[in-house]
């Protein structure tokens, strides 16, 4: 069971990542990304699940966030898909992450800066 206190954790995570505060990374899985903080990893991951619903097949957005310790076990983790509570969340995090993982503001500015 998810805590509360790990909710809370990953709110201020996502500001700090919005701040640019956060040292995220790429894995080796392209919707997935990770940071090393104090002691721990924090990964966060984006993938679609096909979902049946009235007979008929649908795709639902889903964010994974999973706490790991030092020896790379999981220590809690937390998934939403689009509609459940705390997809919203997760997926501010996840896209966070992504934004600064991947360096978009500085591809960003030299796009700007080569218009002119």
């Amino acid at each position: 069971m998810t805590t509360n206190r790990f909710r809370e954790f990953l709110e201020r995570l996502a500001e700090k990542t919005e701040e640019g505060l956060v040292n995220w990374q790429n894995t080796a899985d392209q919707d997935s990304f990770r940071a090393w903080i104090a002691d721990g990893i924090i990964r966060v991951s984006s993938d679609t699940l096909e979902v049946w619903t009235e007979g008929e097949a649908i795709d639902a957005p889903r964010v994974v966030v999973v706490l790991l310790n030092q020896k790379d076990e999981v220590v809690d983790e937390l998934e939403a898909m689009q509609g459940q509570e705390p997809y919203p969340l997760l997926d501010r995090l996840f896209r966070s992450a992504r934004r600064q993982a991947r360096s978009a503001d500085h591809l960003l500015d030299g796009m700007i800066s080569a218009l002119g």
